[in-house]
């Protein structure tokens, strides 16, 4: 699941709200919380190699167009989904 996520984002170079709404469910239900990290951690490992993910499909006005970095994402898993804290399981994403 990790790896075709993170072929799909170098390949796609898009980050859809379904996606990210997706980890974000997993990872909030105790017995999916290791998909969600999977799915997360791939969205961090692609943002480090250096590719900048287009946002799709957000239904707030004034997201972020395109993120580019751990930080970027965080502000918009914030926002979105403010229980869950990408720090607290990925910290040497935000070094």
């Amino acid at each position: 699941m990790k790896r075709h996520l993170k072929d799909s984002l170098r390949a796609n170079k898009t980050l859809t709200y379904a996606a990210l709404s997706d980890a974000a469910y997993s990872y909030d239900v105790a017995s999916g919380h290791a998909t969600g990290v999977a799915l997360f951690e791939a969205m961090l490992e692609v943002l480090a190699e250096g590719h900048v993910l287009s946002l799709e499909g957000f239904p707030a006005p004034g997201a972020p167009q395109q993120i580019r970095t751990a930080h970027e994402l965080e502000q918009v898993v914030e926002r979105h989904f403010p229980y869950v804290s990408l720090r607290d399981d990925f910290g040497r994403y935000f070094g």
